[in-house]
């Protein structure tokens, strides 16, 4: 799982990233200030889920996170004091904790979100005709037809 870090303090950055390292399963792609970082991150480091701690009532953050999350589609796990409903259903929200409060246990219930949060989104939306993700690469093989076959499945794709 691809994860870009966004928070304004660069030691909770750090203390996220370092306790988040010990997990096989999570490569972190990017450090960033703030969600309007993370838009520019996202758009070259392709992430799967983006964690945020951030003043959610902060108007600029709010809109950064409509366009990860409606535009962009990419789930955000927001750390927050605030308890504002969610932005959409691709953000979940968790108390943000003191600094002495990243604990192993908070690392823990992040990563048990995370997971449950990226095996449980939808795979389409009555919010937006396009919610998947689109590829950036498509292989195709075929060692029985050869390029008769390709063609054929290329045309029945459609725009």
């Amino acid at each position: 799982m691809r994860i870009i870090i966004a928070d304004g303090s660069a030691i909770v950055r750090a203390i996220i990233e370092q306790k988040l390292k010990k997990y096989e399963d999570i490569k972190i792609i990017a450090l960033v200030s703030n969600c309007k970082k993370a838009i520019i991150s996202a758009k070259t480091e392709t992430p799967d889920l983006i964690i945020c701690g951030t003043d959610e009532e902060n108007n600029t953050e709010r809109e950064s996170i409509k366009t990860l999350t409606n535009e962009m589609h990419i789930p955000v796990i927001l750390l927050t004091d605030s308890s504002l409903p969610p932005l959409s259903k691709f953000v979940k929200t968790l108390a943000k904790p003191s600094l002495k409060g990243y604990s192993q246990e908070f690392i823990e219930s992040l990563v048990e979100l995370m997971h449950s949060f990226l095996s449980n989104l939808p795979l389409s939306s009555s919010d937006s005709e396009e919610t998947q993700r689109s590829f950036q690469v498509l292989c195709i093989g075929a060692s029985t037809g050869g390029p008769t076959a390709v063609s054929e499945v290329l045309s029945n794709l459609g725009e």
